[in-house]
């Protein structure tokens, strides 16, 4: 489908939710308004703290989807406070933007903090973990398993573009130290060395330690 059907559904969509809310009146307006502007709060955070399984099993369509759902919220809010602002000539409904506001805030932190990712960890992370420990202990096949110069892991996320995730087991336990450092500030410049040569291509680009010894890292190649 192209752009501009994609633009003129969701613009239909904008009116089917907005027009209703210029011809109600009284009690059924204000419990309209209420409605649009809880759900819609709520869907951003919701969409936030579970963005991460969206993208993962939608890829660049779940991206798509979570950027349409934040854009109707912002317009929806604005919309129904400026109209409402209007119909009331009470300059005080304008304070109902806060709720958006706080909501997009929430969701930059989340984001920001990749909650969504870590909450996936909390919920999966037994299950890579025991698929990689029998590659490593008893050369298990795996078809997901990825191998870095001395350094194993396994996929987690197939991501999209170039960028790709894998939970890595370190026996020395410090890829996030190295991976934070430099061949200037590392002491050990021989163990430094090893993980610039496992790393250099395709190369870490972010890392998360879930727990002692295994580590999330985002790969681009």
């Amino acid at each position: 489908m192209r752009g501009d059907m994609w633009g003129m559904l969701f613009f239909l969509l904008l009116m089917y939710i907005y027009i209703p809310f210029l011809v109600l009146k009284n009690e059924k307006s204000t419990l309209y308004f209420r409605i649009i502007v809880i759900v819609s709060n709520i869907s951003i955070i919701f969409l936030s703290l579970f963005s991460f399984y969206l993208l993962r099993s939608l890829s660049f369509i779940g991206a798509i989807i979570y950027a349409c759902v934040c854009i109707l919220s912002i317009i929806l809010n604005i919309l129904f406070v400026i109209t409402k602002t209007i119909k009331t000539k009470a300059i005080k409904q304008l304070f109902f933007l806060t709720p958006i506001m706080c909501s997009l805030l929430f969701g930059f932190l989340i984001e920001k903090n990749q909650l969504s990712e870590k909450i996936a960890l909390k919920i999966e992370f037994k299950r890579y973990k025991n698929e990689l420990d029998s590659y490593i202990t008893n050369n298990v096949e795996n078809k997901n398993i990825r191998a870095f110069n001395n350094y194993v892991g396994i996929i987690w996320c197939p991501g999209f573009l170039d960028t790709y995730s894998v939970i890595i087991y370190d026996k020395h336990n410090n890829l996030d130290m190295l991976y934070h450092s430099s061949a200037d500030t590392y002491m050990d410049k021989e163990m430094y060395s090893e993980f610039q040569k496992a790393f250099r291509y395709p190369r870490i680009v972010n890392v998360i330690k879930i727990e002692d010894h295994y580590f999330r890292c985002n790969i681009h190649e």
